[in-house]
């Protein structure tokens, strides 16, 4: 089209040459038929020129033309070129298009598919065989789904993706096709008003999630049964541990009269001791039970934690002295009152103290002591002991785990004391932190929050519960 109006355009610039070379060409025609009267000097002249004219004004004709065919030919020899690479780049668009594995399509204004690659065709196989073209976005649906739906639910999904295809906003979304295969399909609108949808194969995916889904489940169940495992069986078990520690109680103290052999009250003490030590265990792993189903609770109390480092010191120094390990605390001078429960924050500083000792050689020190910050107040233990290797910082916080370094493998424990410890504190709102080098030493840093600390008296005007400084 462009290169016929080009040639309209050069066409009507040739008319007024044309129109003056054949006027001349008429003129010396006439004047040949003149009669020899009329036919003078003057006038062959005059002829002759006009002749020239014209032959020059038919050479200039020839040139100009001859330059504007050429101008065409190439003008259409480029045009030519241009429509060959532009259906070169469709066909690469094309074979890129197909050998694509996620399925594509474009609809146009009136949800009528106008491209789409070979991963599109596939997943509609069968609508593509016996739908007429050309095939709207409506119609492929009702195919589809038509098979695997009621017509009211067929209906309804229909018209619910009918909605979200015309907004093409670019939000992914994620169908199941008949063929079992999940898809998530992402459209956007063009700058032309038509749609083009982009496909992924999820399927995978999908499994996956369900057999997580499915295994989560299976460790909700199994977590249930452990806590309703677990609270059956420490109540089976302290029945008889109660009697147990009761009766060696009685036995190595002589309540009913003195033991005439003296291995035999060793003997009571040793069982006395060992069911201290298996109850300690099993309120252990029942408080951890309890916290990684989360419903362990704290009580809600005003302690001195000045008391609360002096008890929990008194506590441990048998044995420590037993251990031949110093053990030290240092207070601040003010007391520091914190909201939260006596019992587990006593239960927090036991664990930790008596990790600090156990792990401590003879002649190691451990030193306990109270700090206020701005952040809030902390317990800081540090010791001498053994220590823990890099790659099990984090380890020693998981349940039941110890670490098996050559010098640690002769302790006893559970490996439930620092979990716990780590839950108990974290349900008062702090932190625990742990720092530690193998044969240098451990330091454990308790971080209670701000929030929980009180500054004032109690609104009831009852002082501080205060918590026993000895046993």
């Amino acid at each position: 089209m462009k290169n016929q109006d080009e040639f309209a355009h050069h066409h009507n610039d040739f008319i007024l040459p044309l129109v003056l070379g054949g006027g001349a060409i008429l003129l010396i025609l006439g004047a040949s038929f003149l009669p020899n009267a009329l036919n003078s000097q003057t006038i062959q002249t005059i002829l002759l020129a006009l002749a020239t004219a014209c032959m020059l004004a038919l050479l200039a004709l020839h040139v100009r033309l001859a330059q504007r065919k050429h101008d065409l030919e190439r003008s259409i020899a480029y045009e030519e070129q241009q429509n060959r690479d532009v259906r070169k780049e469709l066909q690469n668009l094309r074979e890129a298009l197909d050998i694509t594995p996620s399925p594509f399509a474009l609809y146009d204004h009136d949800n009528r598919l106008l491209a789409w690659n070979k991963a599109y065709e596939e997943v509609h196989d069968e609508a593509f065989s016996k739908l007429p073209r050309p095939v709207y976005y409506e119609d492929l649906l009702r195919f589809t789904l038509s098979e695997e739906l009621s017509p009211i639910e067929a209906d309804r999904e229909i018209a619910n993706r009918l909605k979200l295809h015309k907004v093409a906003d670019g939000r992914p979304s994620d169908s199941l096709y008949p063929s079992g295969r999940w898809f998530r399909i992402l459209k956007k609108r063009t700058a032309s008003g038509a749609i083009a949808g982009f496909a992924t194969d999820i399927t995978e995916l999908k499994y996956r999630e369900f057999e997580l889904e499915q295994a989560n489940r299976a460790a909700e169940h199994a977590s249930i049964a452990k806590s309703e495992f677990l609270a059956m069986m420490s109540h089976e078990l302290r029945t008889p541990l109660n009697a147990i520690i009761g009766f060696s109680d009685i036995i190595q103290n002589e309540v009913f009269g003195e033991i005439p052999v003296a291995r035999y009250k060793v003997y009571a003490t040793d069982i006395h001791n060992s069911g201290q030590h298996l109850l300690q265990v099993i309120n252990q792993i029942l408080d951890m039970s309890k916290a990684e189903a989360g419903k362990l609770e704290i009580g809600d109390e005003t302690v001195v934690l000045n008391d609360l480092l002096v008890r929990a010191i008194t506590m441990v120094g048998p044995r420590a002295r037993q251990q031949q390990v110093t053990l030290e605390h240092t207070l601040p001078a003010e007391e520091l009152l914190f909201r939260g429960d006596s019992v587990r924050l006593l239960q927090i500083l036991l664990n930790l103290l008596s990790n600090a000792v156990k792990f401590t050689p003879q002649g190691g020190r451990v030193h306990a002591s109270l700090h206020e910050l701005d952040e809030g107040v902390a317990f800081i233990i540090k010791d001498t002991g053994i220590g823990i290797a890099r790659e099990d910082l984090e380890k020693v916080l998981q349940p039941f785990y110890q670490a098996l370094s050559t010098s640690s493998r002769g302790y006893e424990g559970t490996g439930l004391g620092l979990p716990l410890t780590k839950s108990l504190i974290e349900l008062h709102g702090g932190r625990m932190e742990i720092e530690s080098k193998p044969e240098q030493g451990t330091t454990v840093r308790v971080i209670l929050p701000a929030e929980r600390m009180v500054q004032e008296p109690q609104d009831d005007g009852t002082t501080p519960k205060r918590v026993a400084s000895s046993l």
